[in-house]
C-alpha cells in the first residue's frame, strides 16, 4: 500500500551491547540502510542500559540522531521494556515510543495485562505523551515450565497432544 511505512530496528535482544561505542559510525550506517533500503524511520532498542551514565550517553544520542533525522525526514522511534524509563527529552524528541509488555518481571504470565497497564500509566506519567505511545505485544508464547519462547502455534499444538484433544467431528 502507498500509505505503508517501512522501518529499521537497532539494537534489542542482545544486539544492543556495542550500541554508543561509535555514535557517528552508527549514524552513518542508519542513514545508509534507511537510504539504501528505502525506509522511512529507525527504531531504537537498546537493552543493555545498566548505569546513569549509559542512560544519559543513549538519551544524547537519541535526541540528536532524532533531530539530524527529522530534518532528513525520516522518523524515529525508541523501544523500552516495560518500566524502563529515559529522560523526559528524548519522549519530545522521537516520533514515537514502543512500549514492550512482554517478558515482564512480576507478571503472572510473560505479558500479563494489568501489568502492561501499569507499565503505561508510568510511562504517562513519566511524562511520555500518550498519543506517541505504540504497545507491543508478544506474537509467541512461553512454556509454562522451561520457559523457553515457543510460538503460539507450537504452544497450541502442545497442548492439543497432552489433553488428547482430537479435531474428529470438528468440520
Amino acid at each position: 500500500h502507498p500509505k505503508t511505512k517501512l522501518w529499521v530496528t537497532v539494537g534489542g535482544g542482545g544486539r544492543s551491547h556495542k550500541f554508543l561505542n561509535n555514535p557517528s559510525a552508527m549514524l552513518r550506517s542508519i542513514r545508509k540502510v534507511l537510504n539504501e533500503q528505502g525506509l522511512h524511520g529507525v527504531d531504537f532498542n537498546n537493552e543493555e542500559l545498566r548505569t546513569h551514565k549509559d542512560y544519559a550517553d543513549y538519551a544524547s544520542f537519541i535526541r540528536n540522531t532524532a533531530n539530524l533525522l527529522h530534518q532528513e525526514g525520516y522518523q524515529v522511534s525508541v523501544a523500552l521494556h516495560a518500566g524502563q524509563l529515559i529522560d523526559q527529552s528524548v519522549y519530545k524528541s522521537v516520533d514515537r515510543v514502543n512500549l514492550m509488555t512482554y517478558d515482564m518481571q512480576g507478571a503472572s504470565y510473560h505479558a500479563d495485562f494489568g501489568k502492561m497497564r501499569e507499565a503505561i500509566d508510568k510511562l504517562v506519567h513519566a511524562g511520555c505523551p500518550k498519543e506517541k505511545i505504540l504497545v507491543g505485544l508478544p506474537a509467541y508464547g512461553r512454556h509454562k515450565h522451561t520457559r523457553e519462547p515457543e510460538t503460539y502455534s507450537t504452544l497450541a499444538d502442545h497442548a492439543m497432544q497432552h489433553e488428547n484433544v482430537g479435531l474428529q467431528g470438528l468440520s
